[in-house]
């Protein structure tokens, strides 16, 4: 092979990916955007419908009215990092005891002669004005599930933490019903 056809046949090979990366390089910003609306996939450690979802509750919610000491949010990093699932089922099963007892203290004969989870008609007229709550509630059970059940389960810490704050948030409202 001489040197022309080397030349030439570089060139082949190479027109496109240089192609692709003027084009990622020229798009960036509106790519980096676009990654953030996705609602499912996975890059690396990145679960985007975890994380989105997370997010959105957040958003649904505002801004948490609790401060956390600097100790406790760094323990909660640590074991967010040392296993995600732990921290997210610890924050769940919370949440669900306080269910339970609320359950217990106001479900009534309809309620309980009613087929399947008698939870949701409870909290539904317990929290009857506070519709964002059984929303939330739904949401992170969903999310609960998705961290059990998806074996290659790996979101950032930052998102499971604020799992963690959300469930604590929605105890701190259930609390008042299961006293």
């Amino acid at each position: 092979m001489d040197w022309l056809t080397f030349l030439v046949e570089m060139t082949k090979a190479l027109a496109w990916p240089l192609v692709t990366l003027a084009v990622a390089i020229h798009f960036r910003g509106e790519l980096r955007s676009l990654l953030h609306r996705v609602r499912k996939g996975k890059v690396g450690l990145a679960e985007f419908e975890f994380e989105q979802t997370v997010a959105t509750l957040r958003e649904r919610i505002g801004p948490s009215d609790a401060a956390h000491a600097p100790e406790t949010q760094a323990a909660t990093i640590r074991q967010v990092e040392k296993d995600p699932r732990s921290v997210i089922l610890g924050a769940w099963l919370e949440v669900q005891v306080l269910v339970d007892r609320i359950v217990a203290k106001h479900a009534t004969k309809e309620d309980r002669q009613h087929p399947g989870s008698i939870s949701l008609p409870v909290l539904h007229r317990l929290l009857q004005n506070k519709p964002e709550y059984i929303d939330m509630y739904n949401d992170l059970k969903a999310l609960r599930n998705q961290a059990v059940n998806e074996a290659n389960f790996s979101p950032r810490p930052a998102s499971v933490v604020e799992f963690a704050e959300l469930a604590g948030e929605l105890q701190a409202v259930l609390r008042r019903y299961a006293e």
